[in-house]
């Protein structure tokens, strides 16, 4: 793999760039495109972590699958809207395909009049591996579940412009440099443009209000390899600088702060078995569906989750009978068995469950989150059947250090499905 190395101007030789009070290196694989020396040196370092907003502004991070397009129609549709700008990264979709879901998204929620800029980020992994981590045949090649030719008409002329010449990594140093303490990330995709902003600027986790993610799996039940989720699985060496970042400003706070008590992690974690937990049941989708008079929001999930649908309803109400059927034919519970846990996963995986669009109602409102905790998280890169695992420091036996991570186990079901509801029914 080609790498970029760039070391800063001094003060006499740049004439465009921000300058910096000292000269810096770093190495950056080839993911980036080229671009003037000055837009990767606009970067003013704070000293001191900003105060936080009490109620920041979102930049949504974003690899543009069915559950990251409802995840921002979700944030599109708020009142009023604090999302700010769309950075997009390679993962479900390649990123020029992301860029025109997410241009189709605004014109669909008729959100064109707030400008919110759309950035292309990373069209691969910091170090792509063979073969690439498979796609869920869900999201099907556009994104948008195979159903692009059939989704609700937008009056848009942005559809099939181009993205700013800005990267994505640019565009987030700069954001977050222009307002530090100011903006809220989503990240509903590989980590790879959050991960290429932290190298840019080591210091850009210190200066977000703070970044939930959606990703990794808590008990190794990969959904990608055996042990990881797709998130972390697409870029493991992404998720290992974020998280690594965090740790170390975690261990400033540690040492700097008065009180002794460190303040929250930075990072907020809905991983993936949180996100099957809390599925909802397939009527849900019914509802939607059958919303009358239909709306362009609920005509878009209908059309979208269908190939979803025809590839996990199936399942998820076969299981759900024999547990009925189960339950029914004792008066006991049933001993919680390792074949009973696992139909319940392999159930509530294939349950009507958008996993990004809890990231995105965690940022959106934190006070659905029934149970947290901050851990110490670490993502592994090697291991045939490891690569891209989460491990949590479980006992907190490690040498690791601080919590990192605040891993969110609990939501408010019914709070959640009423946000849905309010949005696409």
């Amino acid at each position: 793999m080609s790498l970029l190395v760039v070391m800063a101007p001094s003060a006499a030789s740049s004439t465009r760039a921000h300058r910096r009070p000292a000269d810096w290196l770093f190495v950056l694989p080839s993911v980036l495109p080229a671009c003037p020396l000055s837009s990767w040196l606009s970067i003013r370092h704070a000293r001191r972590r900003p105060q936080a907003m009490s109620d920041p502004n979102l930049i949504v991070d974003s690899d543009f699958g069915i559950d990251d397009a409802t995840a921002l129609l979700l944030a599109l549709r708020v009142d009023p809207n604090p999302l700010k700008a769309v950075t997009v990264v390679s993962g479900n979709v390649p990123v020029s395909r992301g860029v025109r879901n997410c241009r189709y998204l605004i014109a669909l929620a008729d959100r064109e009049s707030l400008g919110i800029e759309v950035y292309g980020g990373a069209t691969a992994p910091l170090v792509p591996c063979q073969p690439p981590p498979s796609q869920w045949p869900g999201h099907g090649k556009d994104g948008f579940g195979d159903a692009s030719d059939r989704l609700p008409e937008v009056s848009s002329t942005s559809l099939h412009l181009d993205p700013p010449d800005e990267h994505a990594a640019n565009a987030l140093v700069r954001l977050v440099n222009q307002r530090p303490g100011h903006y809220r990330i989503v990240a509903l995709g590989p980590l790879t443009n959050i991960a290429l902003a932290i190298t840019l600027d080591p210091d850009f986790l210190s200066k977000v209000a703070s970044i939930v993610i959606m990703g990794g799996c808590l008990f190794a039940q990969g959904n990608s390899n055996r042990t990881a989720e797709f998130n972390f699985h697409h870029d493991p060496e992404a998720a290992y600088i974020v998280f690594a970042a965090s740790q170390r400003l975690s261990q400033q706070d540690d040492v700097q702060t008065p009180t002794g008590i460190p303040p929250a992690p930075k990072l907020t974690l809905v991983p993936w078995e949180t996100t099957i937990r809390h599925g909802f049941a397939w009527s849900l989708f019914d509802r939607i569906q059958q919303v009358s008079p239909s709306t362009p929001l609920s005509r878009f999930i209908a059309t979208v989750a269908a190939k979803y649908q025809d590839q996990c309803r199936y399942l998820y109400d076969d299981l759900v009978k024999i547990q009925n059927m189960t339950a029914a034919l004792t008066d006991t519970p049933s001993p919680r068995s390792v074949a009973n846990h696992h139909q319940e996963y392999i159930m509530m995986a294939n349950s009507f469950t958008m996993c990004d669009a809890y990231a995105m109602l965690v940022a959106l409102d934190e006070s659905l989150v029934t149970e947290s905790k901050a851990w110490n998280v670490q993502i592994e890169l090697g291991g045939q059947m490891s690569r891209g695992m989460m491990a949590l420091d479980w006992f907190s036996s490690s040498r690791q250090g601080s919590n990192n991570t605040v891993v969110v186990f609990g939501m408010d079901v019914s709070a959640l499905e009423a946000r849905f509801l309010r949005v696409f029914a």
